[in-house]
């Protein structure tokens, strides 16, 4: 009884060498920030993280309402007591999550740690939410129509509370060279059509294709496949450098795209292997039937899709149904 009530009481103590500001600390980082504590949900960061999401969906509505000339005129304090609210909760938030950011390994308790957290990715985002009402108090209302535009910033802060939308930007920082190269391909191929359709067609339609920036215009519509139809070239030679740009348009534009899904697949199944181990949580590929780490023998269910992709990928009479440790007892 006294061992266990000891135990216990060292579960309720605080871990030694930190004290109550790095507690305070910890738990705010904890709870500003969308993840799982130790496997289970932080009730505390859903609930804070359900609030933040509200105030993005109602901020970028109240925006694009707002931008209804009537509607504005006749509910102007709705609208403005929206965004003092919004504002008021991002600044807080950036400045809560800049004190409590030593928390997480990354940065550490200093003026040049935290300096170096303002330029992250993520400080980055919450700041783009708030910087243009700043920006807009200090110019005036003059400058507030374009300003409209970049409070719809905000909606990057989904990039937070949805990991799809950060396993996306992994996929396309980690091809990011690839999609370079297919971009400087699409440019080439731009300013080739842009030329030649100008050498051809300038003449008969000076209007168009007067000059090499005015036909690019033709050939980014031409090569994205829109094809809106209000330029076109009349010449034969141009009618056939039309249809070679809008073939080339159709590979194109699948290019980068199958770099992305590839990528994005790849992430995926890094962070999705389709066997973990119960007893050394190691991960396994489909066709294992035992731990390559500690020869335990897998007991997963699988979706009925996975076991047939499984089943199609290995060849029943070479799989070996001997465990790693039955073939050392063996030799």
């Amino acid at each position: 009884m006294s061992e266990s009530l000891s135990m216990s009481q060292s579960e309720k103590d605080p871990p030694p060498g930190k004290t109550l500001y790095r507690r305070v600390q910890e738990k705010v980082w904890n709870i500003v920030q969308p993840d799982w504590v130790d496997g289970k949900p932080d009730y505390d960061s859903l609930a804070f993280d359900i609030a933040i999401l509200g105030l993005i969906v109602t901020s970028a509505v109240a925006i694009v309402i707002g931008s209804v000339e009537q509607i504005h005129e006749a509910h102007p304090g709705v609208f403005w007591w929206i965004e003092a609210v919004v504002i008021t909760v991002f600044t807080a938030e950036y400045l809560v999550r800049l004190w409590s950011c030593p928390a997480d390994d990354r940065w550490d308790d200093n003026l040049s740690s935290r300096l170096r957290y303002v330029v992250s990715t993520e400080a980055m985002i919450d700041l783009s939410a708030i910087l243009p009402f700043y920006i807009g108090a200090v110019l005036g209302v003059d400058a507030a129509a374009w300003l409209l535009a970049a409070r719809m910033l905000r909606l990057v802060k989904l990039w937070h509370y949805f990991r799809a939308l950060r396993t996306l930007g992994e996929a396309l920082y980690e091809k990011r060279a690839y999609l370079f190269a297919s971009g400087f391909i699409a440019m080439m191929i731009i300013l080739t059509a842009s030329v030649l359709l100008y050498a051809v067609e300038g003449n008969e339609q000076p209007e168009a294709f007067g000059s090499i920036p005015a036909a690019m215009w033709w050939s980014v519509i031409t090569l994205t496949t829109v094809g809106y139809g209000d330029v076109s070239p009349i010449t034969p030679f141009g009618k056939v450098l039309a249809g070679l740009v809008a073939l080339c348009g159709i590979g194109l534009v699948a290019l980068p795209a199958g770099i992305i899904t590839n990528a994005f697949g790849r992430i995926l199944d890094r962070e999705e292997p389709d066997k973990i181990c119960s007893s050394c949580d190691a991960a396994a590929d489909r066709p294992d039937h035992y731990c390559r780490n500690c020869g335990t023998k897998f007991h997963v269910k699988r979706s009925a899709e996975a076991e047939d992709e499984a089943e199609s990928s290995v060849d029943p009479a070479n799989v070996d149904e001997t465990s790693p440790k039955e073939q050392v007892a063996s030799v």
